[in-house]
């Protein structure tokens, strides 16, 4: 007897279906609308993730400038305040911190040869440049029309 994958299309479909609910009119019942409306609502999903996060840090980056600058004669903006603080503070971002810097490379087996000038003469007279029409000077070969 022939095998078939009903089973698992139907699992598929059931997944989706759960995915889609809350949905309305045939958002949540036609397949081929459900596929397009789940699509979407992951992809705005995942936009509206971003966009929550820049929307805390300006948030955040107002909050902390409106305290600074309520210190009274000794307020700072924020960006003076930032500035100073991260040239005291080690661990402002993870990629100038020292804590989170990368483990140095293991040298490398077989280096590769080093070109010389004579390479670099030979590789630049082996390129064939001409002369552009309407300005007379030279052009890359890959840029010709």
């Amino acid at each position: 007897m022939r095998t078939t994958n009903g089973a698992a299309r139907h699992q598929s479909v059931k997944r989706l279906k759960k995915r889609a609910r809350g949905f309305y009119s045939g958002r949540h019942k036609m397949y081929h609308v459900i596929c397009e409306a789940v699509m979407r609502a992951e992809r705005t999903a995942y936009v509206g993730r971003k966009l929550k996060k820049r929307d805390f840090r300006r948030l955040w980056i107002t909050r902390i400038s409106i305290a600074c600058r309520a210190l009274g004669e000794n307020g700072l903006p924020y960006s003076r305040l930032i500035a100073s603080s991260s040239a005291s503070w080690p661990f402002t971002s993870p990629r100038r911190s020292r804590m989170w810097s990368p483990r140095p490379r293991p040298p490398c087996s077989q280096p590769g040869p080093t070109p010389t000038s004579e390479h670099q003469r030979l590789r630049d007279a082996s390129r064939p440049m001409r002369a552009s029409a309407d300005r007379g000077s030279t052009r890359h070969p890959a840029r010709l029309s």
